[in-house]
């Protein structure tokens, strides 16, 4: 009787330990996930790892937050409202298109030669901190030259699903306007355009016959439009 007790006892305790195992995500997940500071992120093969998820975003398919470039709080929507947004964007400096920070050229506001968002401005390294921050467009680059990417749908939710050439390891990134005519992911890049106007982004475009013809091409865009950032690590 003892024994059979204790067996019971044994078998309850190694029910218990697999569901705490599985409730804290270390069975079943994607091939090479792993967490730093509580949040996601998948080893590519690349110079950086990349998060599975974007900033404001609880799964894979939740489009997060909608941040303009430099800002660190969210807008919530994708919505272009030009005048509210140049008067009401953090950098503006005192007339429209004008610019206290992160400037190359004198007509376009204080020059500071600052070509990278500091970390300070860096939403994904303020909100999610450790050493979280947001991919330069040069990483953008090398993610999709050294990528297969596809039209896919997770839980009823359009976007890209992105699988490394080098090591077969995929991430998902969600669109973040669809509409009646657009179905479009638009991520910010911490890298300033050519132009200290505006800054580099990522657009790849599901409602295409090609979805290769559409990423990376259109890269510069205002800085008070509200994108969506998906994190890396160093």
């Amino acid at each position: 009787m003892k024994m059979k007790k204790y067996l019971v006892n044994c078998m309850a305790v190694m029910l218990l330990m697999s569901t705490i195992t599985a409730c804290n995500g270390n069975e079943n997940e994607p091939e090479g996930v792993t967490k730093h500071n509580g949040h996601e992120y998948v080893d590519l093969g690349l110079s950086v790892k990349w998060a599975t998820c974007n900033v404001g975003a609880v799964l894979p398919e939740d489009k997060g937050g909608y941040f303009a470039w430099g800002e660190v709080v969210s807008r919530d929507s994708f919505n272009y409202r030009p005048d509210e947004d140049w008067e009401n964007y953090k950098w503006a400096f005192y007339s429209y298109g004008k610019f206290g920070k992160y400037c190359t050229d004198s007509q376009f506001g204080v020059v500071d030669n600052k070509i990278v968002l500091e970390l300070d401005d860096d939403v994904a390294h303020v909100v999610w901190g450790g050493s979280w921050r947001m991919p330069t467009f040069d990483e953008f680059m090398e993610l999709f030259s050294n990528s297969i990417c596809e039209v896919h749908i997770m839980n009823d939710v359009e976007g890209v699903l992105v699988t490394s050439k080098l090591n077969g390891n995929q991430i998902f990134m969600p669109c973040s306007v669809i509409d009646d005519y657009n179905t479009q992911g638009l991520y910010w890049s911490s890298s300033l355009a050519e132009y200290s106007h505006d800054a580099k982004y990522l657009l790849f475009d599901c409602s295409t016959e090609s979805l290769n013809v559409a990423l990376l091409h259109n890269n510069r865009l205002l800085r008070y439009a509200p994108c969506n950032v998906r994190p890396v690590l160093p």
